[in-house]
């Protein structure tokens, strides 16, 4: 579980280009809910989108994936 974790904390921590954008993470159980946002402040969430995948390292890979692809939809 430690290498999920890691590897969920050097995604959160990855800078992006853009600084509007946060990510965050929580593991509940038998999953793994990541968040990607982008906000005007930081108290207004404006948009975000939410994968949900098992806590297995491919599947979180592939979670990273697909929400990077679609971060880009947030602006």
């Amino acid at each position: 579980m430690n290498e999920i974790i890691q590897l969920l904390e050097n995604w959160k921590n990855l800078p992006t280009a853009n600084p509007v954008f946060e990510k965050d993470y929580s593991i509940e159980g038998e999953q793994v809910r990541m968040t990607i946002s982008i906000s005007v402040e930081r108290a207004f969430l404006f948009k975000s989108f939410i994968a949900i995948c098992r806590p297995e390292q491919h599947d979180i890979e592939e979670a990273i994936d697909k929400l990077d692809e679609k971060k880009d939809e947030l602006i």
